[in-house]
């Protein structure tokens, strides 16, 4: 086993071994949150005084001298977005799901968000269609956060774990699924909360554009080229 992580990258797995850590056992409070965390933050320490990382090395950097390519790089910045995007619609989805009174009070919630709702169109949705079917909407939220959240995190998973050839249409297709789904209750949450406070219409504005951006560079890279003759 060659070493095949630089100096810098060294500090960066001891600062993120510190950080899960840290999290797991200070911020997280479901069990499963804080054991994944603080595991994660043990295998960084791990890779940190290894000097090893088999991801890279699953990747072609098998040597501290040798960098990943520059389109591998690129392609692993778009996955650790799209799995911070997967952590909160699977936090928010699981929050969602252990509480029994998001899903009763689903009535509440969408009257509320219709009250002085800006968007006269959104308006008349919310209080035709969906405050006479509040819990059935409510389950959809539920289970579209945690299905698209599912989604991302597969999809990355086969991105980076598996070649082109095995399951490279699955992996782009997962993503593209979960980030079209994600980008659509951003859309949803933006028409019927944005207007009540500035962070809930910047947060899913932000989420919506993140979102978009990805599933623009996946599908460029799964939809066939045009060649000119």
């Amino acid at each position: 086993m060659k070493q095949n992580l630089r100096p810098y990258d060294r500090v960066v797995r001891f600062i993120l071994g510190i950080f899960f850590i840290w999290v797991g056992i200070a911020i997280f409070e479901h069990p499963a949150a804080r054991i994944v965390s603080v595991i994660f933050g043990f295998f960084m320490l791990w890779e940190c005084a290894t000097s090893f990382c088999w991801l890279y090395w699953h990747l072609g950097q098998r040597t501290a001298t040798e960098p990943l390519r520059r389109e591998t790089n690129d392609t692993l910045t778009l996955i650790m977005i799209q799995l911070i995007m997967a952590y909160v619609w699977l936090t928010s989805g699981w929050n969602k799901l252990t509480d029994p009174e998001f899903v009763r009070g689903m009535s509440k919630t969408l009257e509320r968000f219709a009250g002085e709702n800006p968007f006269g169109y959104y308006k008349s949705f919310l209080t035709t269609y969906a405050m006479p079917n509040a819990e059935t909407f409510g389950h959809l939220v539920v289970w579209g956060e945690i299905a698209s959240g599912a989604a991302l995190v597969v999809g990355a998973i086969t991105l980076v774990y598996t070649t082109e050839k095995q399951f490279g249409r699955l992996a782009y297709v997962t993503s593209s699924l979960g980030l079209a789904g994600g980008a659509f209750l951003n859309a949803m949450f933006y028409f019927a909360a944005g207007w009540m406070s500035p962070s809930t219409h910047g947060l899913n504005l932000v989420m919506f554009l993140v979102q978009i951006i990805l599933l623009q560079a996946w599908l460029s890279r799964f939809l066939p080229r045009r060649t000119s003759s």
